[in-house]
């Protein structure tokens, strides 16, 4: 699985082998096939291995229910001024009695969630493109 980031697009292309698992996964499962939940373990060595994040829903303050992934800036402190507040601030933990936060740099979403799951881009065609909404 890899990646490929532009301002306005984020696509994520798979090998032959993981589209083989997700037909696995769609065929052993169907009914959850399509869920948040598989898709995040699905993507999770995408997450764990770069810069890409989950962005939860309305951190950006997009009117979206779509699946997003983010990349986040450096932690900061409360309170956060308004020029490094980037996109919109994930809230990342508390240290010394102050809440964290790190600002979203960039976001892409993908628009598409209301017709087709992000998993069956990527079974059908081996890749899927999140957009930026900027």
């Amino acid at each position: 699985m890899r990646h490929t980031a532009t301002p306005d697009t984020l696509t994520i292309t798979i090998t032959e082998a993981e589209r083989a698992e997700l037909r696995e996964l769609r065929d052993e499962k169907p009914e959850t096939f399509g869920s948040d939940s598989t898709m995040a373990e699905f993507l999770e060595p995408l997450t764990a291995n770069s810069e890409l994040s989950w962005l939860p829903e309305g951190a950006t303050g997009d009117l979206t229910s779509a699946p997003m992934l983010g990349i986040l800036g450096e932690e900061m402190a409360e309170p956060v001024p308004a020029e490094s507040r980037g996109y919109g601030l994930m809230e990342i933990g508390r240290w010394d009695s102050k809440r964290q936060f790190s600002a979203i740099v960039e976001r892409w979403t993908w628009m598409n969630y209301a017709v087709q799951s992000l998993l069956d881009a990527l079974l059908n065609d081996g890749e899927a493109v999140l957009v930026a909404s900027n």
